[in-house]
């Protein structure tokens, strides 16, 4: 049974919802320019992004692309725990041999394909209001080619790349018959029963 969104586009564009989104954007931000810009005429703002969502009048800004080298350490002693019980449950104890699949998807978020994201999610949203809004979100940004392409930081990306790869990972499980244990973000870790 595949679950379906339950709110509808009048919801998600209320001016309620609006105000609630802007109060979680705040946290950490206050002291940004263009925050304290938007702050200032806060309701006549959240009024006028209402309006250009409501008439789909809306057109999502764009973005400044920049690097960084920032290497941070990662927890994941409960992730290897989860990894080792899983091994050898697949492993009857150690008694069977089971393989292990560990890969990595190069570049990840700037080969995703527009078109088959909004495919997938048209899946689960019905509503063409909502399926226009997330085709003006996706295709404000691209990296290779107009299409392709998901900004990283995105709150909406993160979510949105877990959806996408969910394909994959029914079908690894389901037509491979693999058991998936372990996944962080882009990168996963399978272990096959023969």
């Amino acid at each position: 049974m595949k679950i379906q969104l339950a709110h509808s586009f009048e919801d998600i564009v209320s001016l309620d919802n609006l105000l609630e989104a802007w109060k979680e954007f705040l946290k950490g931000k206050r002291e940004k320019k263009d925050v304290q810009e938007f702050s200032f005429h806060l309701m006549d703002n959240i009024i006028s992004l209402h309006q250009d969502l409501v008439h789909h009048t809306y057109k999502h800004g764009g973005y400044q692309a920049f690097n960084i080298s920032d290497p941070k350490p990662r927890n994941i002693h409960k992730a290897l725990n989860r990894f080792r019980s899983a091994a050898f449950k697949v492993s009857k104890n150690n008694t069977r041999t089971c393989w292990i699949l560990k890969c990595d998807i190069k570049k990840f978020f700037a080969t995703i394909n527009h078109k088959i994201l909004i495919t997938i999610l048209g899946k689960y949203i019905l509503d063409e209001d909502i399926i226009w809004l997330l085709q003006k979100v996706t295709g404000s940004f691209y990296s290779i080619k107009p299409g392709v392409g998901l900004p990283l930081g995105n709150l909406t990306s993160q979510l949105f790349v877990n959806i996408y790869m969910n394909e994959f990972d029914q079908f690894v499980k389901h037509r491979l018959k693999a058991k998936i244990i372990h996944q962080i973000r882009r990168r996963f870790r399978f272990v096959v029963r023969r």
